[in-house]
């Protein structure tokens, strides 16, 4: 079934709006969040109820912006909407920001999200990469809030240096 485009917009809708809110109640500034839309071609094809996925993913974005904070800090980035049959390293760069992270405009950002058209490739990492670039610099750092995290984290990094390594080829 073709439910698996919106369920993802809306799992990533849940995750970005979440951390907003939790800090809102802390009475700290909204997170900066980054929503990143899948406009590839295949975004065309029916999504079981007789109309093209990109559409439903564009209503789900829709219903995202609407129960947004009003104070959220909010950007837009697109892949997949520009290249269509320039090869595939062009398809493979197609991603572009079409709101910088600034506060939250409702009707810009949906008149954004009603323009885009679905064609080319699916460059889902390099938008990822990108997205997470546009975030200002609290948004990229490496630590973690969660103390979870952090212990895996440490540990990964612990199973992965030399001298672990020789420690478990000794015994």
């Amino acid at each position: 079934m073709r439910v698996g485009t919106v369920a993802a917009v809306v799992l990533l809708a849940a995750l970005a709006v979440q951390p907003a809110s939790a800090q809102q109640q802390q009475g700290n500034t909204p997170a900066a969040v980054m929503l990143v839309l899948d406009a590839s071609k295949s975004m065309n094809d029916d999504d079981g109820t007789g109309r093209p996925k990109l559409e439903a993913a564009k209503a789900a974005m829709n219903t995202l912006i609407d129960s947004l904070p009003d104070d959220a800090q909010v950007g837009l980035r697109v892949y997949g909407s520009e290249v269509s049959g320039g090869g595939k390293a062009a398809g493979c760069a197609d991603t572009r920001r079409m709101m910088p992270i600034e506060p939250l405009n409702r009707d810009a950002l949906k008149d954004r999200v009603a323009q885009i058209r679905a064609k080319g490739f699916t460059p889902i990492g390099a938008s990822l990469r990108a997205a997470a670039a546009d975030l200002p610099a609290q948004g990229r750092t490496r630590s973690s809030s969660c103390p979870t995290a952090a212990t895996t984290a440490r540990r990964r990094r612990r199973a992965a240096s030399p001298r672990s390594s020789r420690a478990r080829a000794s015994t």
